[in-house]
This record gives C-alpha cells, sequence and structure tokens, in this order.
C-alpha cells in the first residue's frame, strides 16, 4: 500500500498545515497536536514479537520496520519501531525535521546498569528552529502524551494528571515518570540521530539477540494513552494471571482475569488486533522455550539458504 499523508491525518483525525507559514511557536502548537493525536489513535502490542519468541533464531520470521497497511488498514497498534516509523514518516511528509535516536527502555532499571541494555528501543527527536523535541511514540500507556522541550534539567514537567522528568546524566537523557509517590525510569537515550542502517540493526537485535529480552521473551502488554490517562492490558508474570489496568485523572484501578477466555474478550473489546487467537493469547503468556536440537549441530559454511533450511530441520 502506497504512503498516504491525507489517509493518515483523516485517521488521526488532523487537517494538513502549512508549516512554512508558521512561526516556530505555531509549528511546536502543531507538532504536539499530530503527536498526541498519533497516540490516541495508534497503541503499543508486543504480539508480533512474542510470535517470533516461539521460534529458534535459525529459522526465526523476521520483524518489519515498517507496516503502514497493518497499522492503517487492520490493526491501529504494534511495537515501538513501526510506530515510530510511521509517525517519522508522516512528520517529514508535514515538513518537520525528525530524526531517530537510539534507546534503551529501563522500566525502573538504573541509568548506571543501562550499558548492560541493548539498544532495541527507539525514540525520536524533532528540531523546530533551535529548540530539540523528544518524542515517545512506543512506549504505550508510559508514554508522554505531549512532546517533550529538550533542556537537560530535572524539571518536573507536568502533562494533564501526568508527571514527567526528561534529565541529562553523562552524557545520556533518561526519561522517569511519576507513578503512585514514586519516580520511575522508563526509558534513556542519547539524542543522536542515527541512519536507516543503524536502525535496522538494532530492530535486528530485537529479532534475533540470543539472550533473554523480556519484551520480546517474557511478558505480553498492550496499552495505550487516553484522552485523560492510559490503559494496559498485561499477563502478570508472578501472580500468572491476566490484569487490565486503568488511569483517569490520577485514580488507578485493575481487574484481574483468571481465565484466558475473560482476559481474551477484554483485550479485543479495549484493541482491536487482527489474527490473535484465544490460543494465541495463552501460549504468549507463558514464558518462551526455543527449541533444542535434535542431533549435535553440524554447520557447512558458508551460511546460505540451503544450510539454514538443514539448520532448521533439526530443531525438534
Amino acid at each position: 500500500m502506497k504512503i498516504n499523508l491525507a489517509n493518515y491525518l483523516d485517521k488521526i483525525g488532523m487537517q494538513q498545515l502549512d508549516i512554512d507559514g508558521l512561526d516556530a511557536t505555531q509549528r511546536a502548537d502543531y507538532l504536539k497536536e499530530v503527536y498526541n493525536a498519533h497516540l490516541l489513535t495508534f497503541f503499543y502490542h508486543n504480539f508480533a514479537l512474542r510470535k517470533i519468541s516461539r521460534q529458534h533464531p535459525v529459522n526465526r520470521h523476521h520483524i518489519t520496520l515498517f507496516d503502514y497497511q497493518n497499522l492503517m488498514d487492520d490493526t491501529a497498534g504494534g511495537y515501538c519501531f513501526q510506530s515510530a516509523r510511521l509517525l517519522a514518516t508522516m512528520l517529514k511528509e508535514l515538513g518537520f525535521e525528525v530524526s531517530y535516536c537510539e534507546a534503551r527502555v529501563l522500566n525502573g532499571a538504573s541509568p548506571a546498569d543501562s550499558q548492560q541494555i541493548l539498544p532495541t528501543h527507539v525514540v525520536l527527536r524533532v528540531v523546530i528552529d533551535e529548540a530539540i523535541y523528544f518524542l515517545e511514540p512506543g512506549l504505550g500507556a508510559k508514554a508522554p502524551r505531549f512532546p517533550l522541550l529538550v533542556t537537560g534539567s530535572d524539571e518536573t514537567i507536568e502533562q494533564g494528571y501526568d508527571r514527567y522528568k526528561f534529565s541529562q546524566r553523562q552524557g545520556y537523557y533518561v526519561l522517569e515518570k511519576h507513578v503512585r509517590d514514586q519516580w520511575i525510569t522508563l526509558v534513556m537515550t542519547d539524542l543522536k540521530p542515527i541512519n536507516d542502517d543503524k536502525l535496522a540493526f538494532n530492530l535486528l537485535k530485537l529479532e534475533r539477540h540470543l539472550e533473554q529480552l523480556p519484551i520480546r521473551d517474557e511478558i505480553v502488554v498492550a496499552g495505550q494513552i487516553t484522552a485523560t490517562g492510559c490503559k494496559t492490558f498485561f499477563f502478570d508474570t508472578k501472580a500468572k494471571k491476566y490484569a487490565f489496568t486503568v488511569e483517569e485523572k490520577g485514580e488507578f484501578t485493575k481487574t484481574v482475569y483468571e481465565s484466558t477466555s475473560d482476559a481474551y474478550e477484554k483485550l479485543m473489546s479495549e484493541y482491536v488486533i487482527k489474527g490473535l487467537t484465544k490460543a494465541d493469547l495463552a501460549l504468549y503468556a507463558k514464558q518462551s522455550t526455543l527449541p533444542r536440537p535434535k542431533e549435535r549441530w553440524t554447520v557447512d559454511f558458508p551460511l546460505d539458504k540451503t544450510e539454514f533450511a538443514k539448520m532448521a530441520k533439526n530443531l525438534q
């Protein structure tokens, strides 16, 4: 399907403006509106990642950097690379100066330990005159609902009922959110632009890295901001139960589902995910275990399609 700016703007409920005729403040306001509309339209989910996690890296299916048709026509959701790619492409079409930046998801971890975390996440930076804005379209329910002006200071940024910090530490920027009386680290990035080759290489890490990656191999999650809060569906790996949480105007509620049937019904009522079955959900809620080889590996070089096919047959 051909990328169409008009279709995208119609889907998110926005009109196209000629940003060349806008001053810096007006362009920043328009960026804010487009970004927020994008987040309210396109949700995050990791079911494509859970699917490939059940496959051995030898014969693992590729995940895509960009799935325009799926996002626009079928399921208005995907993982971080897909949402970021769509938003960046459309912002460029509108005339904004946009760059991709690699990032690491912290989820409460200390920034000091970040080098042990692979850069399997992507964020955006938009430059308007000399001002730099941070956009996070791939974080689901935890994403800032508006772009963050990059200052490097430790100031608290209020966005409705949400509070964020985006401070600079030893050459990196750390995104934090205030959640129930404590600050939680979310994402870390150097905010340095990367090219498409580097972006694709980081996606390959998300797809093929041999060590466990929680977002790919351990958890199930779908999340999105709402007009006055956010909502998240996930499988609680400790309690071994499904849960759906809602934050609205600062109030938090959580509903637990004992059965896959009830959880699946709730998931599909909140997020339309085409092709996902009840059996899929039950499978993805289990931690992935890679297929084991039937016999000891014997590899003949070069590693071509024939060799990979032979190796795939050795999996049980």
